[in-house]
């Protein structure tokens, strides 16, 4: 049997989705009985063929014993009375109210915030590819679904559609902007492992999150963890690993791992004399940070260079530089797209700077007839 349903933009939304698995899916009857047959159908074509192939032993393959069907009976029963449990009962009032009022009456299902935590992400991960992850996947889901715009006014008893959000106010010449900040979260070790983005609105962070319950959720190749985050500036900082150690993460820095020990602050410099360093404030500075359990982060640097220009030519003429018998490893930090409380972004790295400087490098490597040997520390 299957919940109350409720019609938005020519589509069956289930209420059971709206609310008890804080999601919003548009699948009409007829889409949901073909999937199952369509399902079933693929499952057994695998078997086969993997019975064919040798891969499975043919009383592996679908032929399940009666404790195995007692156990995965039980295993449903169970599931659904879970799930039964915890999905609230819709009390659909006659009258108009903010769309999440009727949806989520107690305000303990739906996202209330505009931020959302990122975890898992690769550490060579750029902002680029994360902001260009999300908005692809809020086109996508707009397009086909529809997001539930959580603020409008809605009577669901005189309006029969759920009231959607329409992305144009965000769309520009240079593309979407949906989101408006994204900074980069730092492990103790000093390499980048999630994000903190902020999108315009709750109903596009509830429209992430609900999707991200239902299907895996990829940045590049790897699986992320999405969950609802609660934005404090202080906390933020108290909680940062990078500001702690006096540092605002941008891409022109770069960390220098695997380093021997022994080695210090001078040694880096002598080698990076041919490059240019940021003009002000410390440049090379040695990374300090734990865990919960005591572990001290191994022997790492963080070098400070004038642009992201000159980040990415030491990186590729000093990468793998052995020293002591260890071969450095340098790895250039991503960009961050702050959020300021007057509501405005800032981009860390100015595109004019970081060109002029490569236009700089360009040149000088024209100019250099001879390519100089490394120094062994």
């Amino acid at each position: 049997m299957f919940p109350r349903l409720i019609s938005c933009n020519h589509a069956t939304f289930s209420s059971r989705r709206i609310i008890g698995s804080r999601w919003l899916s548009a699948l009409s009857t007829c889409s949901m009985s073909t999937a199952r047959q369509n399902s079933h159908h693929h499952e057994t074509s695998f078997h086969k063929k993997a019975q064919h192939d040798g891969f499975l032993h043919p009383l592996s393959s679908t032929t399940n014993t009666p404790i195995q069907r007692r156990n995965f009976a039980s295993s449903t029963s169970r599931n659904n009375k879970e799930e039964k449990a915890a999905t609230p009962k819709l009390n659909l009032k006659d009258e108009v109210l903010p769309c999440h009022q009727h949806l989520d009456p107690n305000g303990t299902i739906l996202a209330k915030s505009e931020w959302i935590h990122v975890n898992g992400t690769l550490p060579i991960c750029s902002v680029e590819e994360v902001i260009e992850a999300f908005e692809t996947h809020l086109l996508r889901e707009a397009e086909m679904w529809g997001i539930v715009d959580l603020e409008a006014p809605w009577n669901p008893v005189q309006e029969a559609a759920v009231p959607t959000l329409s992305l144009d106010p965000w769309m520009t010449e240079d593309g979407p902007r949906l989101v408006e900040a994204a900074h980069v979260v730092i492990s103790p070790f000093g390499r980048p492992n999630g994000w903190y983005l902020k999108f315009p609105n709750r109903s596009l962070a509830n429209a992430i999150l609900s999707r991200a319950q239902q299907e895996h959720f990829h940045m590049a190749w790897k699986v992320v963890q999405l969950s609802e985050h609660n934005y404090d500036p202080v906390r933020e900082q108290e909680q940062d690993y990078a500001h702690k150690n006096g540092l605002v993460i941008n891409d022109s820095m770069v960390r220098f791992e695997n380093c021997p020990v022994g080695m210090r602050d001078e040694d880096i410099q002598l080698r990076l004399s041919r490059f240019d360093l940021a003009p002000q404030g410390k440049t090379v500075i040695r990374w300090k940070g734990w865990t919960n359990d005591g572990k001290r982060a191994p022997l790492m640097f963080v070098v400070r260079f004038a642009s992201a220009a000159w980040a990415r030519a030491a990186i590729r003429e000093m990468q793998g530089l052995r020293v002591n018998g260890k071969s450095i490893k340098m790895i250039q930090y991503p960009n961050q797209l702050l959020y300021h409380q007057d509501g405005k972004e800032e981009q860390e790295q100015e595109p004019t700077k970081d060109k002029e400087d490569s236009e700089a490098i360009t040149d000088a490597a024209n100019d250099d007839s001879e390519v100089e040997a490394k120094e062994v520390y």
